[in-house]
């Protein structure tokens, strides 16, 4: 019995590694349900060329999972809750307006339960604490999502929970109405300053 030589070894491990490459594409399309249901095809959706996809892509297509109504028809069915039917309205103080500087803090995963106003008596945030005491302290709010990534969208953005992908996360999310665009129309110096990982959730080209 002759043993191949190394050439031969390498060449067999090539062909062997080629054949393991092909095959992460070519079987997840053996099992491919060839259907326009959406639903059907996720479920069967699997393999490395999907992973590949959902890593690279990193987004979901809105308009192929939500149904969508028109432009107009959507303004329209928008504007009939409001009397007059229009948006547009201005807010006029009786005082002058006061230009204070103003810190936007966002803490992951920090609930209220540690905070000394709603009960906590282990002084374990002083600082927000003593911030509270002289600072405008809202009580009744609600999460705009499961994630940190929606609460960020609606404090920057100022927007409810959007269908689909958050807009941090979508490509077109750059000069955008946000909080910080009004306070530059009132001559602001505005700063945003990020402290976690800039590739997580698509921060950094956010």
């Amino acid at each position: 019995l002759e043993l191949p030589d190394f050439r031969q070894k390498l060449m067999l491990l090539g062909t062997f590694l080629l054949l393991c490459v092909l095959s992460l594409f070519a079987l997840p399309k053996l099992d491919a349900v060839k259907t326009n249901n959406t639903f059907a095809q996720e479920i069967q959706a699997n393999g490395f060329p999907k992973f590949y996809h959902a890593f690279t892509h990193n987004e979901l297509d809105y308009f192929q999972f939500y149904p969508t109504l028109k432009q107009s028809v959507a303004e329209e069915h928008l504007l009939k809750q409001f009397q007059p039917p229009q948006l547009a309205r201005k807010v006029i103080s009786g005082n002058p307006e006061l230009k204070k500087n103003v810190v936007l803090i966002s803490i992951e995963s920090l609930s209220a339960d540690f905070l000394a106003h709603y009960g906590n008596s282990q002084k374990i945030t002083p600082f927000l604490d003593s911030l509270a005491e002289k600072s405008l302290m809202f009580t009744n709010l609600y999460a705009t999502g499961n994630r940190t990534v929606r609460g960020l969208e609606a404090l920057t953005l100022c927007i409810p929970p959007t269908a689909g992908e958050s807009i941090i996360k979508r490509e077109n999310n750059k000069n955008k109405f946000t909080t910080g665009s009004v306070f530059k129309s009132k001559g602001y110096e505005v700063k945003f300053l990020y402290g976690g990982y800039s590739y997580f959730d698509n921060m950094e080209d956010f």
